[in-house]
């Protein structure tokens, strides 16, 4: 189901709320020299005082401006992800077009018999295994360093495989670091009336915590055996859904994000792609993606086959900032796509924007679980979607459609920023 399409279609038969429009005048600062030279001539040494200052002010800020052009830091091009033993378990690197990928991996997509097709010198067959809630066989490949390149990689497959491979990309979490003091967790008040069945992609859970006592929890790690992973992102993720779901229901989380550095995770293509098969198999009312990256073919054509098994997608839209990019999977249109607002309902400065957000929620300084701790606050888009895939999963369970399910999305939804739908806000913020 094309989401995005079918939203714009319901936006037409829904009244929105229009709210005011603040907008400043554009401060015009005028010119200081012809000032200066109005200035009486036995003034001389004033006016070319303040001449003097002018022009060295100018050169400050030229300077600054020059600093400002030149990056706040070098993202490295290489970087090896090891195990506690040291270990290797993958290097990560940045690709041509600046996407990190894994090195010279590309994932495949395709039938049994297709990996006839990979028989080349330049190939070499890392994993194969069949996709059965998929109907399709995932390939793992390792190219040399002269076929590892799009055209070039594409060109040694026949026509029907060329379009079904990619890079094994690797996709990061969307929020940022913790901050502020340990605080107390206060009871939640759950929206839902309804049992629900929800599934999330992210790290591995802390399940003890005490946010969790009233639903079923299970999760699966989909990561190579000692791979260094992080349990904080996911449970904060888990924590903030189970805060809207009725007791009884059932959260799975696939868990395929191993740990970059202190502030970061990362899941590759390969074990998204897991992560997918392990929750369609076990067939959830939707699916809560908190992370972004690139357009990936493989991907997109994964989340299709999802989508048409009826399986709502809500992915975060991104916290590369309003200038920034389509990031994905929030842009593709099977995906709802969510961005993060403050407290006062102003749009998170770091959130994405365009076309192809849907909907906004809470999501900067959110109260979350942390396994250390009753809770942490967190702030990005990554806080924010599950409170829309909560709100969706149980306007599925109680209209048991999806249509009608997107409707009543779209009728809690308050309206922001623009009048209807827009780059920024999506159809509105879901509220507490």
């Amino acid at each position: 189901m094309n989401v995005k399409r079918l939203l714009s279609c319901i936006a037409m038969f829904t009244v929105f709320n229009a709210q005011a429009q603040l907008t400043l005048p554009p401060q015009v600062v005028a010119p200081i020299t012809p000032i200066i030279d109005k200035l009486p001539k036995d003034l001389s040494d004033i006016r070319q005082g303040l001449r003097d200052n002018v022009v060295q002010q100018q050169q400050q800020l030229s300077k600054v401006g020059q600093r400002l052009t030149k990056p706040l830091f070098a993202i490295p091009e290489t970087v090896a992800i090891k195990a506690a033993g040291g270990k290797h378990i993958l290097r990560e690197v940045i690709t041509p077009e600046g996407d990190i990928a894994v090195e010279r991996e590309w994932v495949l997509l395709g039938r049994q018999q297709d990996i006839h097709a990979l028989s080349h010198p330049d190939i070499t067959v890392v994993d194969a295994r069949f996709l059965p809630s998929l109907s399709q066989w995932v390939f793992t490949v390792k190219v040399s360093a002269a076929l590892d390149e799009v055209s070039r990689i594409r060109d040694t497959l026949p026509p029907s495989l060329s379009a079904q491979i990619a890079r094994n990309h690797v996709y990061l979490s969307q929020s940022g670091a913790i901050h502020g003091d340990p605080i107390s967790a206060t009871p939640p008040i759950r929206q839902c009336e309804i049992p629900t069945r929800v599934g999330m992609i992210d790290t591995q859970i802390y399940t003890e915590h005490a946010v969790f006592q009233h639903i079923q929890l299970q999760q699966q790690s989909f990561l190579e055996e000692g791979t260094p992973i992080s349990n904080i992102h996911g449970t904060a993720v888990a924590g903030l859904l189970a805060e809207e779901m009725h007791a009884g229901s059932q959260l799975y989380n696939a868990g395929v994000f191993y740990q970059r550095n202190s502030v970061s995770q990362g899941a590759t293509l390969f074990a998204l792609i897991n992560g997918l098969e392990y929750l369609a198999a076990l067939q959830v009312d939707t699916i809560n993606m908190s992370l972004a990256g690139p357009h990936n073919p493989v991907l997109e054509s994964v989340l299709k086959t999802i989508d048409k098994q009826g399986i709502q997608v809500v992915s975060a839209a991104g916290n590369e900032g309003p200038a920034a990019p389509p990031a994905y999977p929030a842009a593709y249109a099977s995906t709802v796509a969510v961005t993060a607002v403050d407290k006062a309902n102003a749009i998170y400065r770091w959130a994405n924007q365009g076309d192809y957000i849907d909907f906004s929620a809470l999501g900067v300084s959110v109260k979350t679980a942390h396994p250390q701790e009753e809770a942490y606050r967190e702030t990005g888009t990554s806080m924010a979607a599950p409170r829309v895939t909560a709100r969706y999963a149980c306007a599925l369970r109680s209209s048991k459609d999806r249509a009608r399910a997107m409707t009543q999305l779209i009728e809690m939804a308050v309206d922001a920023g623009e009048i209807g739908r827009d780059m920024v806000y999506g159809y509105g913020i879901i509220q507490k």
